[in-house]
């Protein structure tokens, strides 16, 4: 502001010394009436708007302080956060791995863990076939021994039928019946005939 008062005297000098004509005549009177005027204005708004002035400076000053500060405190936990959201994927990519590693040995486990029941239950069904067919082939053979037996007698009767005669069964009566009255005799012996 003090800079400014040689500035302003210095201005209508300047502007006599570009009037054109003869003698210049200054009003020396009345350029120190308007100095004196203008520098009284001057020191009075100095004197009024320094306190003012002052503190609207300093509070600025103190809020470009303070948001220069607010701006590197957020920044420097953007960059806390960064870092900490960069450690975070970091543990997150190596959960992530080790997760997968789970699965696929999960996977392996229950992998096998069929395989083992397919292969039981493939022993199962084959025992349980094998009985069957053993089941099978003993019943087969029971019906075919029952049939041959059936075949065997119904054969022997036939041959019985044609080679024994009505003489034959008379004495095979007759022999039957005398073993019959020796056993209700009490006889332990045999008979000649039966000998043979």
């Amino acid at each position: 502001m003090i800079r400014l008062v040689p500035l302003l005297l210095a201005l209508p000098g300047a502007a006599l010394a570009s009037h054109e004509g003869g003698a210049v005549h200054i009003p020396w009177a009345s350029l120190g009436f308007h100095t004196l005027n203008l520098t009284l204005l001057l020191v009075a708004l100095f004197l009024l708007l320094r306190r003012p002035l002052a503190d609207t400076l300093a509070s600025r000053s103190a809020l470009v302080r303070r948001e220069v500060q607010d701006a590197h405190d957020a920044r420097e936990a953007a960059v806390r956060r960064l870092e900490d959201l960069e450690e975070r994927l970091a543990g997150f990519e190596f959960q992530v791995d080790g997760m997968r590693r789970e699965m696929a040995e999960q996977a392996e486990e229950e992998r096998q863990a069929i395989v083992d029941r397919a292969h039981r239950e493939a022993e199962a069904i084959r025992s349980a076939a094998e009985r069957a067919i053993r089941d099978e082939v003993a019943r087969a053979r029971r019906g075919l021994q029952e049939e041959v037996v059936t075949l065997s007698v119904a054969l022997a009767r036939q041959l019985l039928e044609r080679q024994v005669g009505e003489a034959d069964q008379d004495r095979l009566v007759g022999e039957l019946l005398a073993r019959m009255g020796q056993d209700r005799a009490g006889s332990p012996g045999r008979s000649t005939d039966d000998a043979h």
